[in-house]
């Protein structure tokens, strides 16, 4: 983290000739969880405080707000001194997921492009489009993902999923599989997978060929 911070106290420096003076505020130690995996709360300066602990949930809503706001004030102090912002090279990423709803994707001014390939099998409701998130969890992860950084190219792998009788939602290996490969043929940056899934096999009874799927 100390390097990272450095490189950008020394790249905003040399951007702004000088006229930027950063200084470090160790306010978001608290954000990391300990070894021990105990979820304690601090206050503002990293210390322990005494009000009850904060869930992971709370944990990560409050880290993406921050960066959604570091984001924003970036953006607004380089244009106040008037240095100039070259456009950057897009992050390549897949999202290997239920799908996104296209209309439903943020793009930020069409800063965000989205495309991809569905592997999940024909259901006969043509009416459908290929793209289509099967209970929105994809489209939030397109969301936050372009909410964090919008110079994005999101290849949208949608995989074969469906709710169980419990209410829990379900991804099948072999769609899985298969959109791994092919995020994998594309040479991308990044591949984003926010699931798992449990075998029914132990793993010495695994067939060689599941095993190999995604190497």
């Amino acid at each position: 983290m100390d390097k990272m911070i450095e490189i950008f106290k020394n790249d905003l420096a040399s951007n702004s000739r000088g006229r930027i003076d950063v200084k470090v505020a160790r306010r978001l130690k608290w954000l990391v969880a300990n070894q021990t995996g105990n979820e304690e709360q601090s206050d503002a300066t990293g210390n322990p405080a005494e009000s009850s602990p904060l869930t992971i949930a709370q944990r990560q809503h409050v880290w993406v707000t921050t960066m959604d706001r570091f984001r924003k004030s970036l953006g607004i102090v380089l244009r106040e001194i008037g240095v100039k912002i070259e456009e950057p090279s897009k992050i390549k990423l897949a999202l290997i997921d239920d799908g996104v709803d296209i209309d439903h994707l943020r793009t930020y001014n069409g800063i965000v492009t989205a495309r991809g390939r569905s592997y999940y099998p024909p259901s006969g409701h043509a009416e459908n489009p290929w793209h289509r998130s099967a209970d929105g969890h994809g489209t939030v992860m397109a969301n936050m993902i372009a909410r964090i950084n919008p110079w994005v190219s999101v290849q949208v792998l949608r995989v074969h999923s469906k709710r169980l009788p419990n209410g829990d939602r379900t991804i099948f290996a072999e769609s899985a599989a298969k959109a791994i490969r092919g995020a994998i043929r594309r040479g991308l940056d990044i591949i984003s997978i926010s699931w798992t899934f449990k075998s029914k096999k132990p793993r010495e009874q695994h067939d060689d060929r599941d095993l190999g799927a995604t190497r």
